[in-house]
C-alpha cells in the first residue's frame, strides 16, 4: 500500500511543508521518502519490525537518512540534532504507550 502524506517539519526558524511518499509493507515495516522539498536534498525513513526476545514482542528498528540542500541549514540543524531526535523518539514512544500499553522489554539504543 502506497500513500502520500503532507507533512510539516520544523524546529526554531527552520520550517517547511513537503510531501512524503509512504509505503506500508505489512507486517515487516514502513518506508517514507520526501518529495518536493526545498529544505532537504533527500529524506528517507524506514521502520522495520523484527521478532522480539519474548513471545508477542517486537523490536522496532528505525533509520533515517537525510541531507539538507543548504550548508547553512545543515550547520544550524547540527546544533539541535540530538534534541530533535530525542523529541521524535519520545513522541513515538508516548504514542505506542497510549495505544499498546507500557513496554514489555527494555530498549536497546545503537549509535548512529
Amino acid at each position: 500500500l502506497v500513500l502520500e502524506a503532507e507533512l510539516r517539519v520544523g524546529f526554531h526558524a527552520l520550517s517547511e511543508a513537503y510531501t512524503s511518499v509512504v509505503t506500508l509493507k505489512p507486517p515487516h515495516g514502513v518506508t517514507s521518502t520526501a518529495r518536493g522539498s526545498t529544505l532537504f536534498h533527500h529524506l528517507d525513513c524506514a521502520w522495520a519490525f523484527r521478532p522480539g526476545p519474548l513471545p508477542r514482542t517486537v523490536w522496532l528498528v528505525f533509520s533515517v537518512d537525510f541531507a539538507f540542500r543548504s550548508g547553512l541549514h545543515a550547520r544550524a540543524a547540527g546544533l539541535f540534532f540530538d534534541e530533535v531526535a530525542a523529541r521524535m523518539v519520545a513522541a513515538f514512544e508516548a504514542r505506542c504507550g497510549a495505544v499498546h500499553g507500557p513496554p514489555s522489554v527494555g530498549r536497546e539504543r545503537r549509535p548512529a
